[in-house]
């Protein structure tokens, strides 16, 4: 576990509020996007959501996921009820950040919890929840 992970887990577990945002607008769920156990626990805590958004181009935490590459995030976040349509201010959803930054794995992920929502009849979001369809 790297160090910042470990602080962050201490002050958390001294009573450090978990959703609180940088001076830039961004929390802790965001940030922790790229670290799959910081992840994994932060979306135990409460009030912490996962579809929050943040920063000046109003990304969530499944953006950040699709920029990266990262598939483990983009499950995690997914099962947490991550909205896979939710959009940044430039009206960017993470299917298209996945693609356009070429992280194939990502993309069909979040494709085929597309399909399968629709297929269903879900909205579109992760196979567990329903969210709004992709337009």
């Amino acid at each position: 576990m790297r160090t910042r992970d470990a602080v962050l887990f201490l002050f958390v577990d001294l009573g450090a509020d978990p959703v609180i945002v940088n001076p830039w607008g961004f929390n802790a769920l965001y940030m922790a996007t790229d670290t799959p156990e910081l992840l994994d626990r932060l979306l135990t805590y409460p009030g912490v959501d996962v579809n929050r958004h943040c920063g000046e181009r109003q990304e969530t935490a499944i953006h950040l996921a699709a920029v990266i590459g990262s598939v483990q995030a983009t499950q995690t976040l997914m099962s947490a009820g991550a909205l896979i349509n939710a959009r940044t201010s430039f009206n960017e959803n993470a299917l298209w950040l996945a693609i356009w930054k070429g992280h194939t794995e990502v993309a069909v992920i979040k494709l085929t919890a597309s399909i399968y929502c629709i297929e269903t009849g879900g909205s579109g979001g992760s196979m567990n929840q329903d969210h709004e369809l992709m337009s």
